[in-house]
């Protein structure tokens, strides 16, 4: 994905991000290994309530609350070049989780770059 990058903003979205850890560490990773590369990091929580402060979290690093159980607006379709997800499965309900994958398939890019 990086080497493609040349000239484009990689769109990385995190689903049930918590604490939101792991896009801030990966905006850390990309200014300390990547420098040129532009990365935008988009944690996505069902609720804000573990969420850091303001001030802790870089610039490109936005925090929004979404219901991954809800489809997500047009302007999220095609718009990520990755979603990282991670043991969601295990707070959802019998049958929830095809719906949470087919509104994250929704909002991946179709093409990389």
């Amino acid at each position: 994905m990086v080497a493609n990058a040349a000239g484009h903003t990689i769109r990385i979205a995190d689903c049930a991000t918590g604490t939101a850890i792991w896009p801030i560490d990966v905006a850390a990773l990309f200014a300390e290994k990547y420098p040129d590369i532009k990365v935008k990091l988009y944690g996505t929580d069902i609720s804000a309530e573990q969420f850091p402060a303001d001030e802790k979290v870089p610039s490109n690093v936005e925090l929004k609350v979404r219901n991954s159980l809800k489809s997500f607006s047009e302007k999220h379709h095609e718009k990520y070049d990755m979603i990282h997800v991670r043991a969601v499965a295990l707070a959802l309900g019998d049958g929830e989780w095809q719906g949470v994958v087919e509104n994250l398939q929704k909002c991946l890019s179709k093409s990389l770059f």
